[in-house]
């Protein structure tokens, strides 16, 4: 399930995924990537993911899709969880994303929103 988050700037993209993740939330996030990029150039992103139950193949792939879209697009990402296997994948995604890109344990969700806000 995607949940957007309010934010304190238009070109910062803050959302919440839990449970089981499918196209859906990518048909949901990909026009709001492709709208503020087209109008700021660069894009900051805040994600949490909480008690993730899985992701359907086709989800997968819309993942993959974004990532090589807006990867040069994206400035700043802060990617918020619970799990190990969550951080593993955020750094193996680093050296793909042009801007910095930092993983953050669930209970350093502040922090991770300072950071992401920093200098902007």
């Amino acid at each position: 399930m995607l949940q957007l988050l309010d934010t304190p700037t238009p070109d910062l993209v803050a959302f919440r995924v839990s449970g089981r993740i499918d196209e859906n939330d990518y048909a949901i996030l990909q026009p709001m990537f492709a709208q503020r990029i087209a109008e700021f150039g660069k894009i900051r992103v805040y994600a949490e993911m909480l008690d993730l139950e899985g992701i359907t193949l086709q989800a997968i792939w819309e993942d993959l899709k974004m990532d090589v879209k807006y990867a040069p697009d994206i400035s700043r990402a802060a990617m918020v969880g619970d799990s190990k296997w969550e951080e593993i994948l955020v750094k193996a995604a680093s050296p793909f994303l042009s801007g910095d890109l930092k993983y953050f344990d669930f209970d350093q969700r502040e922090a991770a929103w300072k950071w992401v806000n920093d200098n902007f």
